[in-house]
């Protein structure tokens, strides 16, 4: 396994799973599974959906990576006011406990949305003229608002939120997290040489690319411009550089339009990977991953370098 200062390329190459045109299933996965408070989250945290152990997990996942958030967007979602987190938690055991007592009085379980909006009206009046937002089109905005316009990866935006629950839930769990900082090499050279056009469907195919080669449980987003980074949870260093290698095979195997022009005639990713170290945090992690990116460029390109260990 290389380190900063080697660089080592396995024999066997990558095959691709896709092929160009092909659809965007990959993609959409992420879009798909996005993780944000939807419906099914209202409903098991309300108790309106029992038995579903898929989703108790999905809930307990997403309640995690909220933290300290979680019920101030849970209130804001079926009203539209936002309140503190510590207002909004109380104010969810009240409607809870309103909404069994509403239930029992009429026979019927008359839902969490229902049982908001009457807890609001008539029981707690601070809030103003409280309205249920519609689920379809609040999560079609939410998904836009933290995915990339050109390559449907995460963006930058949702990647410097996550990034600290992701880091707070390992060490708060001590579970591994490595993080992947990847480049593409020669970049603006074949922009420059082959138009916009062309960068862009480089930026989307890569990006294909890269949420096909990780994990489900992986992050892939786009840092900016160029570069790519992939949040791997329960990973450890070797495996994340493995991953990493995986990813750097894939590009310099996939055929892109007019890549013979470039310095190694093939386009290519230069990556850096590094392990949360014990009592870091997330700028550190990044950090640390990034001069690993920075030495594989130094080095040559098309390489994936680790990370020193953390001082």
């Amino acid at each position: 396994m290389p380190d900063m200062e080697e660089n080592v390329r396995p024999d066997k190459p990558f095959e691709m799973p896709f092929r160009a045109g092909s659809d965007l299933t990959g993609l959409s996965r992420m879009l798909d599974e996005a993780e944000i408070i939807d419906e099914d989250i209202i409903g098991v945290e309300s108790g309106d959906i029992v038995n579903r152990i898929e989703l108790a997990e999905k809930h307990n996942k997403i309640k995690n990576l909220y933290n300290e958030s979680f019920y101030s967007d849970l209130i804001f979602i079926l009203t539209n006011v936002r309140l503190d987190e510590k207002t909004a938690r109380e104010d969810w055991r009240s409607i809870l406990r309103h909404k069994k007592h509403v239930s029992e009085k009429l026979g019927r379980n008359v839902g969490i949305r229902v049982a908001t909006l009457d807890f609001y009206t008539n029981i707690n009046k601070q809030i103003v003229s409280p309205k249920i937002i519609d689920m379809k089109e609040y999560t079609k905005t939410v998904k836009e608002s933290i995915t990339d316009s050109l390559t449907f990866c995460y963006n930058r935006r949702y990647f410097d939120y996550i990034i600290k629950h992701y880091c707070l839930v390992a060490r708060e769990s001590d579970k591994a997290l490595s993080l992947c900082m990847a480049d593409i090499d020669f970049f603006k050279q074949y922009n420059d040489h082959n138009g916009h056009i062309a960068g862009d469907l480089a930026l989307i195919e890569i990006s294909r690319i890269l949420n096909a080669v990780t994990a489900k449980t992986d992050l892939v987003a786009r840092y900016g411009g160029e570069e790519f980074c992939i949040i791997m949870p329960s990973t450890g260093l070797d495996q994340a550089w493995e991953k990493a290698e995986q990813a750097r095979i894939a590009v310099q195997d996939y055929r892109f339009t007019r890549e013979q022009d470039l310095p190694g005639k093939r386009l290519t990713l230069s990556l850096g990977v590094a392990a949360l170290a014990n009592g870091g945090g997330h700028l550190a992690l990044i950090q640390r991953a990034d001069e690993a990116m920075y030495a594989a460029k130094r080095a040559g390109r098309n390489a994936v370098f680790r990370a020193k260990e953390a001082p």
